[in-house]
């Protein structure tokens, strides 16, 4: 049994960031199981949303996606 950990990321315009971010979070030493990643896109208008969409579909039991279209 483990401290499940929740890392959320929010992202705006940051492809590369993202990709970057989600890639260590996935290639990291702590449990799996007790991992839980939200990216949390605000309404980006690059790739964004597409590659962080990608590695969800990658990893769909580690990843959840959310979008929030309205900008705050």
């Amino acid at each position: 049994m483990c401290n499940v950990v929740s890392v959320i990321i929010p992202v705006y315009n940051d492809p590369w960031g993202i990709e970057a971010v989600l890639s260590a979070l996935l290639c990291q030493t702590y449990p799996a199981e007790c991992l839980e990643i939200i990216v949390i896109d605000n309404g980006s208008t690059d790739d964004t949303r597409e590659i962080a969409r990608r590695v969800q579909e990658e990893n769909p039991s580690r990843i959840r996606l959310l979008i929030e279209n309205q900008v705050q």
